[in-house]
């Protein structure tokens, strides 16, 4: 009876859906650890995700504002907004991102229909030391 009672648990774990990984996870900087450079940072509250992209952080004029959409089971919805020096719309870029194996993938289509995908690591620098207890989020990243 115990035996039954044992294989009904396991069935019951295994028939369950993948756990949803919460926000936690997404927030912060990613960036590709090889390939095209890019760097992305997330801020989400509650369903709402904002940021920023770019490839040269260091120069003003690749950073791009995302904006977007985040939902447990089906990851970050966002994009990009690329602008002119005079703060004009150049180009907008369509993106969804998920977490895979400690990794962020990240596929979409830029602004001039092209596709692209990036898989990107948590930034190892982590975020700024302060006097409480942090977690880094996604585990082993």
């Amino acid at each position: 009876m115990r035996a039954l009672a044992g294989l009904g648990a396991i069935s019951a774990v295994l028939a369950a859906p993948a756990a949803a990984e919460d926000a936690n996870f997404y927030r912060g900087g990613w960036r590709t650890d090889s390939g095209e450079r890019q760097v992305y940072e997330f801020v989400i509250r509650g369903h709402e995700v904002s940021g920023i992209a770019c490839a040269r952080c260091a120069d003003g004029t690749t950073l791009a504002r995302v904006e977007g959409a985040f939902d447990e089971q089906a990851g970050l919805r966002f994009t990009v907004r690329h602008l002119r020096l005079d703060g004009s719309l150049a180009g907008q870029d369509r993106a969804r991102a998920k977490l895979a194996g400690g990794k962020l993938v990240v596929s979409g289509t830029r602004a001039d229909g092209t596709r692209f995908t990036h898989v990107l690591i948590k930034d190892p620098r982590g975020p700024t030391p302060g006097g409480y207890p942090q977690a880094r989020l996604p585990p082993g990243s």
